[in-house]
């Protein structure tokens, strides 16, 4: 029995003794003596309750610290079993526990959840209050970085380098620096887009237009090469029109203008000069140069096609020359056969098509889309021009 119970039995008999006592000296009727023993008792116990509450009063309580993980996916919180009173410096505890969340890193505490209270790092202090304190893990998004790998390229450069946050959406970059790869291993190749993997076998993104979403590492991207096959772009973004298989004399490949060029003459009627009577595949740039040398016509369809220059990807390509009859029957065969290049193929003398072979000293070969035949016609027609070049 509590000494609080012990003393209210004490008190109640010594009561009733009062009571007792007071019915032989005051006559009061039953009911009289009933209530005023209850009364009084009554007060007695609520006095002694209210100095029980007082007595069990803290006077110097104490508080604790609870350290929160606040979304974490792995480790633990440290623990403080420590309890400080009001006015006691707390110091505050490090991540012993390795708390982490993927694409996150822990940077300290907050009294916050969302991090925008009292932030705190490890062994900063800071003085107890009068309530209890709970401190957040405090996480910053993590950044991660994607890179270009021109893969075995052998001209242009690689887009830039960009950081992203953890689980947004990356664009990826275009070609734009004109990657090119000429001449590996006896072929060329033309850029087909990025893939994870060095060996083309991971996966694929198109260049400028694929997204994925950033995960917990770093990236490399590489370029993604394909052999060039007829009809494909080349590099100064014109049509693959032949493939000899290859490489000699530093080319493989013949790549036609995405366009005509200007109409023109072929040269001067009656002129003797020499050169330009190469009609082979592999002939028609040194034609070109024989004609630009030796015919003095001026603004000649050779002329045109020497001083033609085009910027593709940042790249400028000036290296065109007028092709030889069987260079242009190729560009026939392999293009408008096929409904590449968009050639004239109206049944006019106007919509024939140069090229750079010389029949005499009156007359050039030339070529009709419209049927692929080959004729000679006279050095002063001005006719169609249409650039090619090789790689």
């Amino acid at each position: 029995m509590s000494f609080l119970a012990k003393l209210n039995v004490l008190i109640v008999d010594k009561i009733n003794k009062i009571i007792n006592l007071n019915k032989k000296v005051v006559k009061m009727n039953k009911k009289q003596l009933i209530f005023m023993n209850v009364l009084f008792y009554l007060f007695i116990i609520i006095f002694f309750s209210a100095c029980e509450a007082y007595i069990n009063i803290d006077p110097d309580p104490t508080y604790t610290v609870i350290y929160n993980e606040n979304g974490s996916t792995g480790g633990s919180v440290p623990t403080d079993a420590t309890g400080y009173r009001q006015g006691q410096t707390v110091t505050v505890l490090s991540n012993t526990g390795n708390l982490v969340i993927t694409g996150y890193t822990f940077i300290g505490w907050n009294t916050q959840a969302d991090g925008n209270g009292e932030a705190y790092i490890q062994g900063q202090s800071f003085t107890m209050g009068t309530t209890n304190v709970t401190l957040y893990a405090k996480w910053t998004i993590n950044q991660y970085t994607v890179t270009y790998h021109g893969n075995g390229s052998t001209g242009g450069s690689v887009p830039v380098s960009t950081n992203h946050d953890y689980n947004n959406t990356v664009t990826i970059s275009g070609n734009t620096g004109s990657l090119v790869k000429i001449n590996v291993s006896e072929a060329s190749y033309r850029f087909a887009g990025w893939n994870t993997q060095e060996d083309g076998n991971g996966t694929n993104y198109e260049a400028g237009i694929g997204t994925f979403t950033m995960g917990s590492m770093n990236i490399i991207l590489y370029a993604k090469w394909v052999a060039y096959v007829l009809r494909d772009t080349g590099p100064a973004g014109g049509l693959i029109f032949y493939d000899k298989g290859s490489y000699s004399n530093g080319w493989r490949y013949l790549e036609a203008a995405s366009v005509d060029q200007t109409s023109r003459v072929w040269g001067t009627r009656g002129d003797t000069g020499t050169g330009a009577d190469g009609t082979a595949i592999g002939t028609g740039k040194q034609n070109t140069l024989d004609i630009i040398t030796g015919d003095p016509a001026s603004n000649k369809a050779a002329d045109e096609c020497d001083n033609y220059s085009i910027e593709n990807g940042g790249v400028t390509y000036d290296d065109w020359f007028l092709p030889s009859k069987d260079e242009l029957n190729q560009m026939y065969l392999n293009l408008e056969v096929y409904g590449y290049g968009g050639f004239a193929k109206a049944p006019l003398t106007s919509d024939f098509y140069w090229s750079s072979s010389k029949y005499n000293a009156n007359y050039a070969w030339r070529q009709y889309f419209g049927n692929g035949n080959q004729y000679y016609l006279g050095k002063e027609e001005t006719i169609r021009v249409r650039a090619v070049r090789d790689f």
